[in-house]
């Protein structure tokens, strides 16, 4: 007989939700925030359990309304409804059972939240047609929350790596990107044995970033402090020098079920020579050349990915994301140059060091005189002036750069939602699928993501309900 978990819903006048903060010696979601509730006993029925729950960990006496979220899984369900506080003030009468309780506005929801929960308080917002700022936004917590309730626990399988806080501070450190786990768990329909893959998928990307970081003396990113900013550079070169051997003993030792440390090693080794390569070899006779070198960066993902479905059976899915992950990482690069164009400082920043990027090489493609061209060389590429800015600027509105990215970026999204209409996959991975495009690249620059989100949202909901039955 499965366990059966409820949730109470609990809205106040303000539009907050009462949430708790979950202990770390919980046995499920340690950490973490959620709702108010527990575990129905034998003989129990959900209501009576939930108002039982409740008033052990708050003190609130509530009366229970509908229901708002269901969801099965292997050996588990959980269903959470609306509530109505009857009598009471809440209080934390579980401090062994969570460290905090307090209302926390519906637009603020903790990064770190339990997936359930959050679609919970998702549907509810949509249910009352509460303002909803963005598709792409909920989208980025839906994957984030999979990621901290179900593969970030796994993440302490890998403390032996030398130096893992650096490691785990920057994965914890980007926020709302944690799709690089999220979709080769969720292709894999969240089967167990797809967890190190998945985790390595984060790890692979966080030594990625502090090369990144290292390269580019970056000490804060996405606001906040990176493992540079935090521990140094000795400790951060430490790291990457010694990341590759102490994974690959601890991937030996440790037998992994069906992780291959000489891939590891080898996908190490190609991330250290694309990254070189961005610094020795900078000056690319194309677009296309610069394109492909891009992809070499990031393509230690698409292995990771790839051997994780192969791997596990998933033949179909390993296909599709063996055409549809360069276009990816393509797009990836144009649009982070896209948003370098929109800070200014940034574009000002790579044209300043001598640094191609995909604006600078559509532009000198799109130039028609040799004459402006010699002007670039000259007054603009490699030169520390003020004016130099502005004069870039201008260069980039008169052949209409931006608008040219826009374009190209929109038209990969095409490609790819062609290639995932046209494949054998479940319709739930298509949306998931889908809700990744969406996420990664047309938020932000293309006006048409928001249209009828709500039942797009719905649909999201219900494709991730579904794909991760086999959650433990």
């Amino acid at each position: 007989m499965k366990r059966r978990f409820v949730g109470g819903l609990i809205i106040n006048d303000a539009n907050e939700v009462l949430m708790l903060r979950r202990s770390s010696e919980e046995e499920f979601v340690s950490g973490l925030w959620s709702l108010p509730g527990g575990e129905v006993l034998v003989g129990e029925n959900e209501q009576d359990a939930l108002v039982r729950e409740v008033k052990e960990e708050t003190t609130l006496e509530i009366s229970v309304d509908g229901l708002v979220y269901f969801a099965e899984r292997a050996t588990w369900t959980v269903a959470i409804y609306r509530c109505t506080v009857v009598v009471g003030v809440p209080v934390n009468n579980s401090p062994h059972t969570a460290d905090e309780l307090r209302f926390v506005s519906l637009e603020h929801i903790p990064e770190a939240t339990v997936l359930e929960a959050l679609i919970a308080i998702l549907k509810f917002r949509i249910s009352q047609k509460v303002s909803i700022a963005s598709y792409a936004n909920e989208i980025g917590r839906i994957f984030t929350a999979l990621f901290y309730s179900y593969i970030s626990p796994s993440l302490r399988e890998f403390k032996e790596i030398y130096n893992y806080s650096i490691i785990k501070y920057t994965i914890q450190a980007t926020p709302y990107r944690k799709f690089k786990s999220a979709i080769p768990f969720l292709l894999c329909c969240c089967d167990n044995n797809s967890l190190a893959y998945s985790i390595l998928a984060e790890i692979l990307f966080s030594i990625f970033i502090i090369l990144d970081n290292v390269c580019d003396n970056k000490k804060e990113r996405y606001g906040r402090l990176t493992a540079l900013g935090l521990n140094g550079l000795p400790q951060n070169v430490i790291t990457l020098f010694l990341f590759s051997t102490s994974l690959q003993a601890l991937i030996n030792n440790r037998q992994f079920n069906l992780v291959n440390s000489e891939l590891v090693n080898k996908i190490c080794f190609d991330l250290g020579v694309a990254q070189s390569k961005r610094f020795v070899n900078n000056k690319f006779h194309s677009i296309d050349d610069y394109l492909e070198f891009s992809y070499q960066r990031t393509s230690f993902l698409q292995t990771i990915w790839n051997a994780a479905l192969a791997d596990l059976g998933y033949h179909e899915e390993k296909e599709l994301m063996t055409r549809i992950y360069p276009i990816c990482a393509k797009l990836g690069q144009i649009k982070n140059d896209y948003y370098d164009i929109i800070s200014k400082i940034d574009a000002f920043s790579d044209v300043k060091r001598g640094i191609f990027s995909y604006y600078t090489l559509l532009l000198l493609e799109n130039i028609s005189s040799e004459k402006e061209k010699a002007f670039f060389y000259k007054s603009i590429w490699k030169n520390k002036a003020d004016n130099s800015l502005s004069e870039l600027q201008i260069l980039l509105e008169r052949y209409h750069i931006r608008e040219r990215m826009i374009k190209e970026i929109l038209e990969g999204c095409k490609k790819m939602s062609i290639e995932l209409s046209n494949c054998h996959i479940s319709k739930e991975k298509k949306v998931i699928l889908q809700a990744w495009i969406d996420l990664q690249f047309r938020n932000g620059i293309d006006i048409t993501i928001d249209h009828n989100m709500k039942a797009r949202l719905s649909v999201f909901f219900d494709a991730i309900t579904k794909l991760t039955y086999n959650c433990a």
